[in-house]
């Protein structure tokens, strides 16, 4: 005999589960099991889950007496407050009914059964849903299917198989697809990055080959230009008198296929620029929600031990991967009461040039993302316009963008630029900023929209403050993937 189990020391959960067992099986029906179950041995969450099972079971959905599992102790039947007499329940009946009806159904043991078992919740709550909808049998006392029922859930369960043989195939193929090498000769190209495809946005075309040890690309005589002028200058490490560029590339994990190419065409570009440039790149995870995987820190480490032979001008990268960027935006956000919560990088963007104001030592500063790829004169057009003109703040060049998949004509507005399409002195960005200053002294919350264009309204401010020269003639010398 079981114990009698009296309401006070019991919660109203567990009691709407005895009575609903009590009420869906006559004392007489002797059945043995949650005894143990109910009075407190094996885990909670093993009672918890055995006991959801039961009170799921379609044997006893239509004997619950009462509603909601929340309903109060005082609505219980009178049996319940003057205590139940002593009971026992076969729990094996409620699994093997599970059981039965899953290997019944070619298609559900498909969905919910391996070889030994089957997951005997999930097709208790598919009989709920959806079985009993359908007209099919639970439990193992149902009639077996006949011949056209049979036919019927055979092809459910073959095109199930046949679609998920299918997400593996997709998934591999994108897999081949992205693991080639965009500079497949050349030893110093990392082996996964992945295979460069400009043709696609309107190249003009650019191909892409080693120059110099790096992946690099232009039109073929554009190629061949700068394979005769990398490494023409003497240089090496920290070329005396070289110009600094300090480029803050937006990064996260999504990049991870087109980092390395990415890094190496911007250091063929500075290593064709025709004069020594030393090239200090800070890298950012601009998107905190996802870790960086093991690949995208392997392909950064590659490019970053890669020595350029006979270069002119260094190459560094700086990691900016540790949480104290990601405390220094969350400060941030808490002093202005920041509420928005996708700024798609521009907070810490705007940190990193407060930083580099601070430190100083730069020529010009870029900023741009981690899926660009870079014409082999992308620096050299500007760096003429600068050293030709003085007074000029900022230049930027013509562009191929994966969000129109066509050739734009920069200008400098919030329409026709891109962020990495540019190249700014320091001085003309003084007091600038992409999106801090739009949430400091109290001003109302930037909408979505005007944090996404950001970089068109910096545009916008720069050829207000200084001449900005944008570049013409030499087709597409900076493309978005």
């Amino acid at each position: 005999m079981m114990p009698t189990w009296r309401c006070p020391s019991m919660t109203t959960t567990t009691l709407l589960a005895i009575a609903v067992l009590a009420t869906a099986r006559s004392s007489a029906a002797a059945i043995t099991g949650v005894g143990t179950l109910l009075s407190g041995s094996g885990s909670s969450a093993g009672r918890g889950l055995a006991l959801g099972v039961l009170l799921a079971s379609p044997h006893l959905a239509a004997a619950r007496p009462f509603g909601a599992a929340n309903t109060s102790v005082a609505a219980s039947p009178p049996a319940c407050r003057a205590g139940l007499g002593s009971f026992q329940v076969n729990i094996s009946d409620v699994f093997e009914g599970a059981t039965c009806y899953g290997r019944r159904y070619p298609d559900l043991e498909y969905a919910f059964c391996s070889k030994d078992e089957c997951n005997v919740q999930a097709l208790h709550r598919h009989f709920q849903s959806h079985g009993r909808r359908e007209g099919r049998r639970f439990g193992c006392e149902a009639a077996p299917l006949t011949a056209a029922e049979t036919a019927k859930y055979k092809v459910h369960a073959l095109t199930a198989a046949v679609t998920a043989k299918y997400k593996v195939h997709e998934a591999r193929r994108r897999t081949a697809k992205y693991e080639q090498v965009a500079c497949r000769m050349d030893h110093r190209v990392g082996a996964c990055d992945n295979r460069l495809d400009v043709g696609r946005q309107g190249s003009h075309g650019v191909t892409c080959r080693p120059v110099g040890g790096n992946c690099a690309c232009g039109r073929p005589a554009d190629l061949d230009a700068a394979a005769a002028r990398t490494g023409a200058a003497p240089g090496g490490p920290a070329t005396r008198n070289a110009t600094r560029i300090c480029a803050y590339v937006r990064s996260y994990n999504g990049h991870k296929s087109v980092i390395g190419t990415m890094l190496q065409t911007m250091r063929a570009a500075v290593r064709a620029a025709g004069t020594p440039v030393d090239l200090e790149v800070h890298l950012a995870n601009t998107d905190w929600r996802l870790p960086l995987l093991p690949c995208f820190r392997r392909r950064v480490a590659f490019e970053a031990s890669c020595v350029d032979q006979n270069a002119s001008g260094s190459f560094e990268i700086h990691e900016r991967f540790d949480d104290r960027y990601q405390r220094a935006e969350t400060a941030f956000r808490r002093r202005w009461g920041v509420t928005v919560k996708k700024d798609y990088g521009y907070i810490l963007t705007d940190l990193w040039l407060l930083e580099m104001r601070r430190r100083g030592g730069c020529d010009f500063i870029h900023v741009t993302n981690g899926d660009n790829i870079y014409h082999v004169d992308f620096f050299r057009h500007q760096l003429a316009v600068f050293n030709a003109r003085p007074d000029v703040g900022s230049t930027a060049v013509d562009f191929s963008c994966h969000l129109r998949r066509n050739f734009h004509s920069v200008a400098f507005n919030y329409t026709h630029i891109d962020l990495g399409c540019m190249l700014v002195r320091p001085s003309a960005m003084r007091n600038m900023t992409f999106a801090v200053r739009l949430f400091e002294d109290g001003k109302p919350q930037p909408s979505k929209r005007r944090l996404y264009a950001a970089d068109g309204f910096l545009a916008a401010e720069l050829a207000r403050r200084a001449p900005a020269v944008p570049i013409h003639d030499h087709g597409p010398l900076f493309f978005h993937l």
